[in-house]
């Protein structure tokens, strides 16, 4: 986390915490990589991190296909 935090500097960015606990309360990962395009396409100067557990980060590299940061943390 706190190698991204450096990488940012002082860019602004969102943060998106992808999925939850319960599965059925998660969107389909074909839902977030198009929130994402439309979030950067409007704000193209705006950094993008995508926050997750360790045993997401498989799901989360499938949303990203865009090069967003991605960090997983217990």
């Amino acid at each position: 986390a706190e190698r991204f935090a450096q990488e940012l500097g002082e860019k602004k960015f969102i943060a998106i915490q992808a999925f939850t606990s319960d599965i059925k309360k998660n969107w389909l990962n074909t839902h977030w990589s198009e929130t994402i395009f439309q979030i950067q396409s409007a704000n193209p100067n705006l950094a993008i991190v995508l926050l997750g557990a360790p045993a997401e980060r498989e799901r989360l590299e499938q949303i990203n296909n865009r090069n967003i940061a991605i960090i997983a943390t217990p």
